[in-house]
C-alpha cells in the first residue's frame, strides 16, 4: 500500500469543503415566518407537535431524542 496521496480516493478537491454553501437554519426560520404569516397559527402547531420524518433524530414537535437543544427542523419549514 503505498504512503503517497492519491486523488482518486478524495470525495472533493476541496479540502473541508472550503466555500460550500452551509444552511442557515435561522435563516430558513425567518424565511419561513414570512411566508406563513398569515398561517402562524396552523404553522406553529405543526412545529410544535408534529413529527419530522425527514431525519434520523426521532424527533417530536421541537425536541428530539438525541441532544438537548431544540431541533432546528427544515423539512418541516
Amino acid at each position: 500500500m503505498s504512503r503517497r496521496w492519491d486523488p482518486s480516493l478524495w470525495a472533493s478537491k476541496k479540502p473541508f469543503g472550503i466555500g460550500e454553501q452551509r444552511p442557515n437554519n435561522y435563516a430558513e426560520i425567518w424565511n419561513a415566518l414570512k411566508e406563513n404569516r398569515d398561517e402562524l397559527g396552523f404553522a406553529w402547531r405543526i412545529l410544535k407537535e408534529g413529527v419530522c420524518d425527514g431525519c434520523a433524530l426521532g424527533t417530536t414537535g421541537m425536541r428530539d431524542w438525541t441532544l438537548d437543544e431544540i431541533h432546528l427542523c427544515n423539512v418541516r419549514l
